[in-house]
């Protein structure tokens, strides 16, 4: 599957990863940058429009440091060059021999030349990840006004830190043996009064010699009025880029059909999961990018991760912003937070 071939690395290395496939880290990705044409398109938004701005300023920005870049490389490596060639043949005395001074000079020529290299180069990739948190903060800043600039959400404001704690995921009981959480862009929203979060998210697993996914996708945690320890788990079914969830051994399939089945060791779980609730479910379906649903609910909480393929994960980088994935998402999270609406009755 294409998530578990081209996972990402952290997001402070992307430009640094930028002309290779990222390796198996962060499932949370960039997109690499590289020379492939640049599509363009329209933006009915001045959220999406600012998304395409802010791209194109911080790819700007970002070419012109990695040239300047590679002229202060090739000016140190010149110096360096001249000072080992070049020096001895002007430290040359009528005997044949060297002056005193050549080799002294050399080092410190070499030394200071290198020095100054490597500060530029330390300092610059400084500048360049400074500046791409912030493209990556704009991202989602307007992301979150795009998607959340509709009836019955208020009060959407994305948090600092923009990342959930280890026990924020753990916590929805899905998924099994998990190793690493990687997360980003973490909004806190109320929906009709209901407090509720979302973030992109991924979680991973250790196996054998690599680290497999086991969710990547956007987070949805709100309140709900079912206050039992004993979960009920619900699956909606998705096609081979799938990823179900791990920890259900010892949970009773409760209903099963061919769009989702439902898991619970609780015998009252239909209380819960009433008629509008399952009308609220069946308004959800996996789609070109939405590729399955899993949701867990327990201790007054519903927790639901939200499988998304990469055209919603990946953040443009080179190639052009393109709003379409964003635009299925803005229509999709209501259809959610309805469901949460639901379960919180």
């Amino acid at each position: 599957m294409k998530k578990q071939k081209e996972l990402e690395t952290k997001q402070e290395e992307v430009i640094e990863q930028s002309q290779e496939k990222p390796p198996v880290e962060n499932p949370i990705k960039e997109e690499p940058l590289n020379n492939k044409v640049v599509e363009h398109f329209e933006y009915d938004s001045e959220y999406l429009k600012d998304i395409e701005d802010k791209r194109v300023e911080f790819l700007k920005y970002y070419k012109t440091q990695n040239i300047v870049k590679w002229l202060v490389g090739m000016i140190g490596l010149a110096l360096v060059i001249f000072a080992w060639i070049g020096f001895p043949n002007f430290g040359k005395l009528e005997d044949g021999t060297q002056a005193s001074w050549v080799m002294p000079a050399m080092i410190v020529v070499v030394a200071v030349t290198l020095v100054l290299v490597f500060t530029y180069t330390f300092l610059v990739k400084r500048f360049i990840k400074k500046r791409m948190k912030s493209y990556f903060f704009n991202y989602y800043e307007q992301c979150k006004n795009y998607v959340f600039s509709q009836e019955g959400f208020e009060n959407a404001t994305i948090q600092i830190p923009d990342k959930i704690e280890r026990v924020q995921f753990d916590e929805n009981l899905l998924y099994c043996n998990v190793a690493e959480i990687g997360s980003r862009g973490l909004t806190e929203f109320t929906y009709h009064g209901d407090l509720m979060m979302i973030c992109d998210c991924a979680a991973q697993v250790k196996a054998e010699k690599r680290i497999m996914p086991v969710f990547v996708g956007k987070y949805l945690v709100a309140p709900a009025s079912y206050d039992s320890n004993d979960p009920i788990f619900i699956y909606i079914k998705g096609d081979h880029r799938s990823l179900p969830p791990t920890n259900l051994e010892g949970v009773k399939a409760v209903f099963d059909d061919k769009d989702m089945i439902i898991y619970s060791n609780n015998k009252n779980w239909a209380k819960t999961i009433n008629g509008k609730v399952k009308k609220a479910l069946s308004m959800i379906k996996p789609d070109k990018q939405l590729i399955d649903i899993a949701i867990s609910i327990h201790d007054g909480k519903v927790y639901m991760c939200l499988g998304y393929d990469d055209p919603v994960m990946v953040l443009p980088l080179e190639h052009a912003f393109d709003p379409n994935p964003l635009m299925e998402v803005r229509k999709e999270i209501p259809l959610f937070v309805k469901l949460a609406e639901e379960l919180s009755k």
